[in-house]
């Protein structure tokens, strides 16, 4: 990581205790979306931070959620109700959350993360990570997402985004507020500088401060 401002890197293992992921219900085709979730789950049981996700286990969050478990990290799963109560299928999760319905689950895992990490996924991810930029943008949530971007996988999207800034149906503030990285090992540090960030000059100037292609536009640009 390059240019980040002096004292966060140490300051920043204190503000990111929890985070929370955002994926569809399916695993993908990719062998590599996988292996990098597996590495993401890893580092964030190292790092002893406390995941939070939806409960599922044939999905990348469950990969995350399984390597994290076995590394000795703490998962707390927030299911669904009714449907999603069944706890046996989760025996690496240390405690669960149930939560009335779908959308009071997503609350739940919203307030409980100081952080969000969208994974490569389906319309599940999409319509989550839409809704957290739209908070972003009433000034309802300031809690940094950051779209792992796997494989280019995201880039699609990206462009999308970035063309309806251009046409003027997204404020630039909106997106300036998204981290973006390919790299699982650069997830952690770069959410645990913009919340540093954050508190002292808000969100959308942490971007600056972090590595090379952590903007949407930069990792378009890559």
């Amino acid at each position: 990581m390059t240019g980040v401002i002096p004292n966060l890197r140490d300051r920043s293992r204190d503000s990111l205790r929890t985070v929370c992921l955002l994926c569809g219900g399916y695993p993908g085709t990719s062998a590599e979306f996988e292996k990098s979730a597996a590495e993401l789950g890893r580092a964030i049981a190292l790092e002893g931070i406390h995941l939070v996700y939806g409960g599922s286990v044939g999905d990348l969050t469950g990969t995350v959620a399984i390597a994290a478990a076995e590394c000795g990290g703490r998962v707390t799963a927030v299911l669904a109700h009714p449907g999603g109560t069944n706890t046996n299928r989760l025996p690496f999760a240390d405690d669960f959350v149930i939560a009335a319905d779908p959308q009071a689950r997503k609350r739940t895992m919203f307030d409980r993360a100081d952080a969000f990490i969208a994974l490569p996924g389906g319309v599940g991810a999409m319509e989550e990570l839409a809704e957290i930029v739209a908070l972003h943008k009433q000034e309802l949530v300031r809690k940094p997402l950051l779209i792992a971007n796997f494989g280019k996988f995201w880039n699609p999207l990206l462009d999308l985004l970035m063309y309806l800034r251009s046409s003027g149906f997204i404020c630039g503030e909106a997106l300036d507020s998204c981290l973006v990285t390919e790299s699982p090992k650069a997830i952690l540090p770069m959410l645990g500088v913009a919340l540093v960030v954050n508190d002292q000059h808000g969100i959308a100037n942490a971007n600056g401060a972090i590595a090379v292609h952590s903007s949407i536009a930069g990792a378009l640009n890559a």
